[in-house]
């Protein structure tokens, strides 16, 4: 389910490239940021292009996992970019990360394989290709919400369109629960850490300025996406967020649900 909330109703759309207004975009540069959702967008996203014939290349400009997926390019070579993008109608690249780099950048050694950013120049060269390219751009631990720090997100300049992610599930969770970062989260609603997450709030940390609108420069279209609206209650509180963003004139909102996670599922097994 793909939901856009356009003027007040919500309207069902096909696919993220026509939620997201891409059809007619040959090469855009997507930023993903926020939590509950990034890396499905991503993947969901990058099959989409695959179906319609233009392969995209997906990376971050902080930390991705590493799959056992052949799509995944861990070394900065064009050729080989290339050809991964022809064959598998995809490529995810990026830099494997070390022991200590993980370490540095989580707190604790994790067992699980991350990959960081390709350099600036390389990346340049992904940009000069003319192919979409998909960046994710933020962490968040896992978690449903969250308010960036002060080197977060990392939207790369050459971005066309933001997309920040928020989860559902979040809503009617404490903050110090649910949000990564929550004592900034605490700051931008006024609020204890302890305090519940209502639909309102969730509106409000993805309208800041220093929440989901932090680093949308001018020219970047800029959407809240809405995931895990797999119950009618959510749904609910999905329109409520709508209703409350459209109060602070962000009209650009998407809703989508947990089915659309399980198919992302499918869609790697499939791959």
């Amino acid at each position: 389910m793909i939901l856009s909330y356009e003027s007040g109703r919500l309207t069902e759309k096909k696919s993220y490239r026509e939620a997201l207004r891409l059809e007619s975009s040959v090469s855009p540069i997507l930023s993903i940021t926020g939590a509950g959702g990034k890396t499905t967008t991503a993947l969901h996203l990058a099959y989409e292009y695959k179906e319609v014939g233009n392969p995209a290349v997906v990376t971050t400009s902080t930390h991705l996992a590493i799959w056992d997926q052949p799509w995944f390019l861990l070394e900065e070579s064009t050729e080989k970019l290339q050809q991964i993008r022809r064959q598998y109608g995809q490529v995810w690249v990026g830099i494997p990360m070390t022991k200590r780099q993980k370490k540095e950048a989580f707190g604790a050694s994790r067992q699980i394989q991350k990959m960081k950013a390709v350099s600036e120049v390389f990346f340049k060269e992904i940009c000069e290709l003319g192919v979409p390219v998909i960046v994710e751009a933020d962490g968040a631990r896992r978690m449903p919400c969250k308010v960036p720090a002060a080197h977060e997100p990392v939207i790369v300049p050459r971005t066309t369109t933001v997309c920040s992610v928020y989860g559902l599930d979040a809503i009617g969770q404490r903050i110090c629960d649910c949000c990564f970062r929550a004592e900034l989260a605490a700051e931008i609603l006024g609020k204890r850490e302890t305090d519940r997450l209502e639909a309102a709030d969730l509106a409000k940390i993805s309208a800041d300025g220093n929440g989901g609108c932090k680093g949308v420069l001018r020219g970047m279209e800029h959407w809240v996406i809405l995931n895990k609206a797999d119950t009618d209650q959510r749904k609910e509180s999905a329109e409520e967020v709508c209703r409350e963003l459209e109060r602070y004139g962000n009209r650009r909102i998407l809703i989508t649900s947990s089915e659309e996670n399980e198919r992302s599922e499918r869609l790697v097994q499939k791959q």
